[in-house]
């Protein structure tokens, strides 16, 4: 695990793999650098929208992501659709181009 004194941009720091495989302490537990899932809407199963995904590129501007889904054609699109959630766990992942933390 990095601390947070050892980063301002980690991603550029450590490489891709810490951003895929990494993990981060919040508040005492361990989570990993980035979480995405899927939330299902109302007319979606979970179980049904399984996905892998892996960060393949990065800059100090973006980070691009590849995502797989199990099943594509499980995933609702209707008037209520699944919604793909990201999570950055890392509070210094980013950084805006002046320095600061971005909240």
């Amino acid at each position: 695990m990095i601390s947070l004194e050892e980063m301002s941009f980690a991603a550029n720091e450590t490489g891709l793999d810490w951003v895929n495989n990494g993990t981060v302490d919040v508040h005492g537990v361990d989570l990993p650098v980035i979480q995405i899932e899927m939330i299902p809407g109302p007319d979606s199963v979970a179980e049904n929208l399984g996905l892998v995904w892996e960060a393949v590129n990065q800059t100090s501007l973006h980070i691009i992501f590849q995502i797989n889904f199990r099943t594509p054609r499980n995933v609702s699109s209707n008037e209520e659709p699944d919604i793909l959630r990201v999570t950055i766990n890392h509070p210094l992942l980013w950084t805006a181009r002046n320095g600061l933390e971005l909240k």
